[in-house]
């Protein structure tokens, strides 16, 4: 009696890396946390050994929800979370003139937010957000308009530009809605 779970990290079957291994006389076992990358494929090979009857496999996956969501977006390499990753040089790309993204707290947390930064990406300025709109998302999801900006440019690429606006109310979350970019047919954002 014996089973063993397999994960590649691709997915190609040769490169199986032994997750958990080895489980047997009914034993459960867990193992550390492996971050997956959205949008990526792999292969997964599970091995059960019967010994003698009423046995078992049982796996289980824990897929967190992400906390952000969007209009569109250019996966692997240009996805939504990668507009709240911290890193100038990444970015989310949009593959229309306009589109949507938007940030929600874990479960019941709600913040005030009165400022909020935008930055340029690393390409083509006339992708660059030149009108928008901010949201605050309520609890029942329903939007706030908190923030309208409009014919905003960017001084260089990678730059950041501060917003500030008057706002009491938490919210369980904030939507960027961008109504036209600079002249492209792709927007971004850093």
């Amino acid at each position: 009696d014996g089973s063993e779970f397999w994960l590649s990290t691709d997915e190609n079957p040769a490169n199986t890396v032994n997750i958990v291994g080895s489980i047997g006389n009914g034993s459960a076992k867990s193992t550390t946390a492996v971050a997956l990358t959205q949008g990526q494929r792999y292969y997964m090979e599970a091995l059960h050994k019967e010994g003698g009857g009423g046995d078992n496999l049982s796996l289980t996956m824990f897929v967190p929800s992400t906390p952000v969501t969007c209009s569109g977006e250019n996966l692997p390499n240009e996805g939504a979370a990668k507009a709240f990753d911290n890193n100038s040089s990444t970015k989310w790309l949009v593959r229309t003139t306009n589109g949507w993204i938007q940030y929600m707290y874990a479960a019941n947390v709600t913040k005030i937010v009165t400022t909020y930064t935008m930055v340029s990406a690393n390409d083509s300025p006339a992708r660059d957000p030149k009108n928008w709109r901010l949201f605050g998302v309520k609890a029942d999801s329903t939007l706030d308009l908190l923030d309208t900006e409009t014919g905003q440019t960017f001084a260089s690429r990678f730059a950041t530009n501060a917003y500030f606006f008057f706002n009491t109310n938490a919210y369980r979350g904030y939507r960027l809605q961008v109504d036209a970019n600079s002249g492209d047919s792709l927007t971004q954002i850093g």
